[in-house]
């Protein structure tokens, strides 16, 4: 139930990210725009997947440990998330129609 939980989480932050992707300069050509986005959401899913894949073996034992555990768990995703959110920003948006319109982060 864990990680069905934590695969949603994941999966409603990337979505939300996504839909305001779409920040700092204009004219950014779609390619290098789509390869910039794309790159740095599969950085963050990694970086939340690496850590994920040992916490449930780890939650085991004495409650303060399991808490510590988790606490370091989400530590990782909100420095994870951070650093997706800036390079998002540096981004830019695509030079397409209505990219400069976009939502900004």
């Amino acid at each position: 139930m864990r990680a069905t939980s934590i695969k949603v989480m994941a999966v409603a932050a990337v979505s939300a990210l996504l839909f305001v992707s779409c920040g700092g300069s204009d004219g950014v050509a779609p390619a290098t725009y789509a390869k910039s986005v794309c790159n740095s959401v599969n950085d963050w899913v990694t970086a939340i997947q690496e850590r994920a894949a040992g916490l449930e073996g780890e939650l085991t034992g004495e409650a303060a440990q399991a808490k510590d555990k988790l606490d370091e768990f989400f530590g990782v995703a909100i420095d994870a998330t951070d650093t997706l959110i800036a390079e998002l920003e540096e981004a830019g948006a695509p030079d397409v129609e209505g990219g400069e319109g976009s939502p900004r982060i």
